[in-house]
């Protein structure tokens, strides 16, 4: 939809005269939000980490506004940080279900009383995530980070795992971390107190590159 608009100037004393036209765009669309990354894989027991981004109908981040996650009946809340971005966890508990659709929302779409009327349109977004097979139903998930790290930085490192003990018979479980110079690195060890461990334990990574 484009709006014409027609602006005339006239001379005083000399009635010469400029006629200038230009062409406007309307657009209904007041914001959009979209996913920039989620985890490729939804597993149970262990949250499910996503960013999402708003702008507006001329495409500039919107900052400070409230933004609603929703995956089955849950519904979080996040604001965007001046980039107009909101990183978001979901907590996903007992789900067996291949997939799992999460939907993000600003705002509803206002309903004009006559079908003539141009409505307003907030665009909100949706994700499939399919479920992460794991024949022992043990989970693993280490947060991501963003940016890049400098050297001599000591940067924490969450982990969080879901433990199977009817399946997994150990009694003691090592974790390793293995980074890019091919050394594994023990993280931490854990005794099985419960047919089901879950939790998350965090580790301090020290970036030294010589």
């Amino acid at each position: 939809m484009n709006l014409q608009v027609e602006g005339t100037i006239t001379e005083e004393g000399t009635g010469v005269a400029l006629t200038s036209t230009a062409s406007v765009a309307v657009t209904t669309t007041l914001s959009t939000i979209t996913f920039e990354r989620v985890d490729t894989y939804y597993k149970p027991g262990i949250p499910l980490f996503g960013e999402v981004k708003l702008v507006d109908g001329a495409n500039v981040p919107m900052a400070n506004e409230t933004i609603e996650i929703r995956v089955f009946k849950l519904r979080t809340s996040y604001t965007t940080d001046d980039q107009g971005r909101a990183q978001f966890s979901v907590y996903i508990v007992k789900s067996t279900d291949e997939s799992i659709t999460i939907q993000a929302h600003y705002k509803s779409e206002a309903q004009c009383s006559d079908e003539h009327w141009i409505s307003p349109d907030h665009e909100s977004a949706s994700r499939s995530v399919r479920r992460f097979y794991s024949p022992s139903q043990s989970y693993l998930h280490i947060e991501s980070i963003s940016g890049t790290l400098s050297c001599g930085h000591v940067q924490p490192v969450r982990v969080h795992y879901v433990l199977n003990r009817d399946v997994m018979k150990e009694e003691k479980v090592v974790f390793h971390y293995l980074n890019p110079g091919n050394c594994c690195l023990p993280l931490t060890e854990l005794q099985f107190l419960a047919p089901l461990t879950h939790d998350t334990f965090q580790h301090s990574l020290e970036e030294a590159f010589k």
